[in-house]
């Protein structure tokens, strides 16, 4: 829905003749500035890209630089150029990940990690999640164990969700030379190769391998080989004199172990990796067993995850694959174990208690996806998803709300509305209780500035549909419809709206719902019931005196 509505909304300006002037002198710059070198950029960056031009032409055209000094290798010229921008807008998803591609070419990995979870946080995306596993397993450097395990969180998703595209094989060279895994390391920059030749990504990777199996990398695995070889040998020469003095027929065993031996030597110079093989294993790929009957009862001990950071980060992925084909299934109590499992055995990340109050809410379970909800807003790598659920669990209890709960969510609305103040979150937040509250004001500002930002994305039509509805301005309400149909959204919405919009606009619902009406029958009801009594009044004393006549 993101991509859509931006590129639809900066279409609409393109159509207009607002925006034309900044988009060429954008694509001018953008042509002197490269030259001949060419920027990849995927359909959602386009998308970003195009959204920068729009609302901040002078960003984009700083960002235009910033890429073209990468392009050039001047990483200290494009960080200052990419800061300049972040200055101007600092929502923006792909510049965001491009400083943080900047940073962790210079090393500076608290940075980077913090830059690109805070565009994971604008907009979450496969090229988003790659930047953050590079910046979390920089070369040169050792992740802790929660950078690991989130790394390979990220890895398992690009695996699921972008196999198709080159983010999740890079992603993987990363971790395996992180672990030092240089046979995993060759099959997955043969898998670049073979997919995608020409990706910027392949010739690193491909250019770091050769610089491994330089020739004296070579020379080393063959006297290795050799030393094997003689030692093979040895064995096999005494196991047959030992056997002749002992008049016994030599046993084909000792061969056959030789022979194995010799190849394993070479199978493992070769590129057959015992890790990557284990990946291929039907059940699970760490040697931590997950106990599917209680899988937090064999989460690792810190001394664990430490010895074996790989081993720690296949079992995060094992966890995470039970619990989302649990998920998948719509068995709920068993993502629920996993979940708890994951929430666990990563305490520091969002991710977890994320995805429990997701499930939790799917099971009507308000007060532990409300408390799931609370603990990832308080973790890195807390999303906006996460806030707007929150905000949908508060607002869900029956009755009235406490103040505290009402304070909560205007804190969360503002620190969104700081912290993404060119995005509708803080809005979609305000909004929502605006309509639980019937608060005319607040729905008034939030559908303002939502109408600003994203002129037609379905959720600021909605939300002015809304608004109309409570005002009783039901010929307004028909429009947002309209706007609403024709910017696709789901039928079954659209007929709610068109239902209750009807509804609302019937006459007995004008008599009963509008208080001047209800208060005009009721003066017109008074009226009548006085004039009633009164003619009765005189009736009964007329009588008397036509009897005395």
């Amino acid at each position: 829905m993101r991509t859509s509505s931006r590129a639809n909304a900066f279409r609409r300006h393109i159509q207009s003749g607002v925006t034309i002037p900044a988009v060429l002198g954008a694509l001018s710059l953008s042509l002197s500035a490269l030259g001949a070198t060419a920027i990849s950029r995927d359909r959602l960056d386009e998308a970003d890209y195009n959204l920068l031009v729009y609302q901040h032409p002078d960003a984009a055209k700083l960002f235009i630089q910033g890429e073209a000094a990468t392009a050039t290798g001047n990483l200290a010229e494009s960080a200052e150029l990419f800061q300049q921008a972040l200055g101007i807008e600092r929502n923006n998803a792909l510049l965001l990940r491009r400083y943080c591609e900047v940073l962790t070419q210079q090393r500076k990995t608290n940075l980077a990690i913090e830059t690109c979870h805070q565009a994971l946080s604008v907009g979450a995306n496969p090229a988003g999640l790659r930047a953050t596993v590079a910046a979390l397993l920089q070369s040169g450097r050792r992740p802790n164990t929660d950078e690991l395990a989130e790394a390979m969180i990220y890895i398992d998703a690009l695996r699921r969700n972008a196999r198709s595209q080159v983010y999740s094989y890079a992603a993987e060279c990363d971790l395996a030379a992180t672990l030092g895994n240089w046979p995993a390391f060759s099959q997955a920059v043969e898998e670049l190769e073979r997919l995608f030749p020409n990706h910027p990504e392949t010739q690193r990777k491909s250019a770091l391998l050769r610089q491994r199996m330089s020739p004296r990398y070579v020379s080393m695995g063959w006297v290795l080989i050799g030393v094997m070889a003689v030692v093979v040998a040895a064995g096999s020469w005494f196991v047959k004199l030992r056997a002749k003095h002992s008049q016994q027929r030599s046993r084909p065993l000792p061969g056959l172990a030789s022979a194995l031996l010799l190849l394993f030597a070479l199978g493992t110079y070769g590129g057959i990796a015992h890790a990557e093989a284990e990946l291929k294993l039907p059940e699970q790929l760490s040697n931590i067993r997950v106990d599917d009957n209680n899988p937090e009862a064999t989460i690792p001990s810190e001394r664990e995850k430490n010895r074996e950071p790989l081993q720690f980060g296949y079992y995060i992925m094992d966890l995470s694959d039970r619990a989302e084909l649990a998920l998948n299934a719509k068995n709920y109590p068993v993502a629920v174990r996993y979940f708890r499992a994951l929430a666990k055995a990563v305490p520091d990340r969002a991710v977890g208690f994320s995805k429990l109050c997701e499930v939790y809410q799917l099971m009507n379970d308000r007060e532990h996806a409300l408390n799931s909800c609370r603990a990832a807003a308080l973790l890195e790598g807390v999303k906006v998803d996460d806030y707007l659920r929150l905000t949908d669990l508060v607002l869900a209890q029956p009755g009235s709300i406490s103040a505290p709960e009402l304070t909560e969510l205007s804190e969360i609305a503002e620190h969104l509305r700081k912290q993404s103040p060119d995005t509708i979150a803080a809005d979609r937040i305000d909004c929502k209780v605006g309509v639980r509250f019937h608060d005319v004001a607040k729905m008034s500002r939030c559908t303002a500035h939502m109408a600003q930002v994203a002129p037609i994305d379905l959720e600021t039509i909605s939300f002015q549909w809304a608004f109309a509805m409570m005002r009783g301005d039901y010929p307004a309400a028909t429009a947002y419809i309209d706007q609403a149909q024709a910017a696709k959204m789901p039928e079954a919405q659209l007929r709610q709206m068109q239902k209750a919009t009807t509804q609302a606009n019937s006459i007995w619902h004008d008599l009963l719902g509008n208080r001047w009406l209800r208060l005009s029958a009721v003066l017109v009801a008074l009226l009548g019931l006085g004039v009633w009594l009164l003619s009765r009044s005189r009736s009964r004393l007329s009588l008397p005196q036509a009897t005395q006549s």
